[in-house]
């Protein structure tokens, strides 16, 4: 929950927060990477993580990440992975496959993190989790994707912290980042959240200094798109995909 909610009645709380999160939504800049390209920013955010990390927690503390002064390319954005593994994954194996983000002022962004619904009621039927005609009506209700995670990156002292569950509430996430393992002597980091960020920087990252491995093209809506965008009285936007280099120059389909 943004700080600034905490102190909000608790009645009210839950209600501006789903405002506040559906403002940042349609304000948000759409960004799309492949599956090659979801793959270089997985790689480049366990280097990250890898090289900053360890010293970031010695010197400041778990709950701390260095940025590298990276930014988000735009204040409030949304972006999909393509890759079906998703970055990371909840502990029933559901992948994460999209963030959104949202300025909230001195540098501190608002950061929520979605998995594929779709994927997690696969899961669950083969495991016996549910008739299903109901699990076709959850994901009339939840849409496609629904939330995973979510934390406040904030500046503190030379670094951002992590704010968000207290210590010790290992709710929803036990997965790590996607073909690394976890560092059991990393005490008092919750270590699928601090893989996440590097990863959601690493993306950061490659959509506003993309470097030679990764190309940047930008794709208007489509007719089918604006029609639904009109009806739910949001306006349309393109779309920057995130492609590898070695994909060629033919850019993989937009979802």
């Amino acid at each position: 929950m943004p700080p600034r909610l905490q102190y909000e009645p608790l009645a009210k709380r839950f209600r501006l927060h789903a405002r506040q999160e559906a403002r940042r939504l349609a304000e948000a800049d759409l960004f799309e990477f492949s599956q090659q390209a979801t793959d270089t920013v997985v790689r480049a955010g366990a280097q990250l993580r890898e090289q900053l990390h360890p010293w970031t927690t010695l010197v400041h503390g778990p709950g701390k990440v260095e940025t590298a002064s990276i930014l988000p390319p735009s204040p409030a954005g949304f972006v999909f992975w393509q890759d079906p593994h998703g970055i990371s994954y909840l502990t029933d194996g559901t992948p994460i496959i999209a963030c959104h983000w949202g300025h909230l002022g001195h540098n501190a962004y608002w950061l929520a993190w979605w998995c594929d619904t779709y994927t997690g009621l696969k899961f669950a039927r083969a495991e016996g989790g549910g008739a299903i005609e109901d699990q076709i009506g959850m994901l009339a209700h939840f849409g496609p994707l629904f939330y995973a995670e979510q934390n406040l990156l904030s500046p503190c002292e030379a670094t951002p912290k992590i704010i968000g569950r207290p210590a010790g509430d290992n709710r929803g996430l036990d997965g790590g980042l996607r073909g690394s393992a976890d560092d059991p002597d990393d005490e008092g980091d919750d270590d699928s959240v601090i893989a996440l960020v590097y990863t959601t920087l690493a993306t950061w990252q490659a959509l506003t200094t993309p470097g030679p491995a990764i190309r940047l093209t930008r794709h208007a809506p489509s007719d089918a798109t604006v029609a639904a965008d009109r009806a739910a009285g949001l306006a349309s936007k393109p779309v920057t995909l995130a492609t590898t280099t070695a994909e060629g120059e033919t850019p993989p389909d937009i979802a």
